[in-house]
């Protein structure tokens, strides 16, 4: 994943210890399904990858773990890479990759 690299959300839990500090430090939250573009990428100094969103902001905070102010992050596990145009669509994984291996045949077949 890179900046600008568009993402579906496939994950929006939220740990039930965690819900009391995401409501007051991180209220506007992913939500399943929904289509996102990465506007930073950040590896957390080794802890865990995470992005912001275009679509998504929230007020930055201090976090101790990184003795910093930043936005609140969104784990990159939470997303899956959008291919191309053609995921955009509401197709089955199953349909999606049929339609990748068949256009890379009708590629291969017409070099």
């Amino acid at each position: 994943m890179k900046v600008g690299t568009r993402v579906v959300c496939i994950d929006d839990s939220i740990r039930p210890e965690m819900i009391e500090w995401q409501m007051q430090y991180c209220p506007n939250w992913v939500k399943k399904d929904a289509k996102y573009t990465i506007r930073e990428f950040d590896d957390n100094d080794g802890v865990v990858d995470g992005v912001l969103l275009e679509e998504v902001e929230n007020r930055p905070v201090f976090l101790t773990k990184w003795n910093r102010v930043i936005e609140p992050r969104f784990a990159t596990w939470r997303f899956r890479e959008m291919e191309d145009d053609i995921q955009e669509a509401d197709i089955s994984e199953e349909e999606f990759e049929l339609m990748k291996t068949m256009n890379k045949k009708y590629q291969e077949s017409n070099v």
